[in-house]
């Protein structure tokens, strides 16, 4: 199921472009949940990050588009935002927030076709990778291959990702290392939960990972983490 929000302040384009979406539905046999929202303001607003693919109007009265993106692109890096315009000229604007492509009205369903199956290629190839967790503002939507390490600081779960960015999980250390066992995260202290894809050895007591973060390994944690690192390891042989 492909979550799909269309904030656009005109009920006719919004009906067109759900049409749109349907009839694409019925000739790809793909399946999409339609959230409307008549202003910018209105997503902005209690934002969760349940959505794969958001059409944002441009000239909205509120909240214009660009406006509405930049604040959408502060809970979910990933979502793919695709503007709907007037005039052409205006798409430039996605590229500060990191637009997918835009779309001129009148819609036709030509091009808009041919943008949500390039679209949809592409978040079926990446969608196995995120994960949503809840957070002090919200959902928010993860790349777990990015994340290199859950740090538990003052009763808050905060990740550290590739990208230098920090995200704060309201879920327990206990419950994260349950949910991400799978995906080779392994417990090196009480405060500390790895992502093995980033451990660049372990040394005097500490691990070693990517982007010179070095973390101690609690006693308790030495031989499971060094069992588990083994495992991983293998898989590439």
């Amino acid at each position: 199921m492909i979550n799909i929000a269309i904030v656009e302040d005109q009920n006719e384009c919004a009906a067109v472009l759900e049409k749109a979406i349907v009839d694409f539905s019925v000739e790809t046999n793909e399946a999409f949940s339609i959230e409307r929202f008549r202003d910018g303001d209105e997503i902005a607003e209690n934002f969760s990050s349940k959505f794969d693919v958001i059409f944002l109007d441009i000239e909205m009265k509120r909240l214009n588009g660009v406006e509405t993106a930049k604040y959408i692109r502060k809970f979910d890096k990933n979502v793919v935002l695709i503007f709907i315009t007037s005039m052409a000229q205006h798409a430039i604007d996605g590229y500060s927030v990191e637009a997918k492509d835009f779309l001129v009205k009148p819609l036709q369903y030509s091009p808009f076709s041919i943008t949500l199956k390039r679209v949809l290629k592409n978040l079926h190839e990446k969608q196995a990778n995120y994960i949503l967790f809840p957070s002090e503002n919200g959902i928010i939507k993860i790349d777990i291959n990015s994340i290199v390490y859950i740090e538990s600081f003052k009763h808050e779960m905060i990740a550290h990702t590739k990208e230098k960015e920090q995200y704060t999980i309201s879920v327990s250390m206990s419950k994260l290392e349950k949910n991400l066992k799978e995906n080779n995260f392994v417990r090196v202290g009480k405060s500390y939960l790895v992502n093995l894809r980033f451990v660049k050895g372990i040394k005097k007591g500490e691990v070693l990972l990517s982007f010179g973060t070095n973390l101690i390994i609690g006693r308790i944690y030495k031989a499971a983490l060094l069992d588990s690192l083994t495992k991983y390891v293998a898989t590439f042989r």
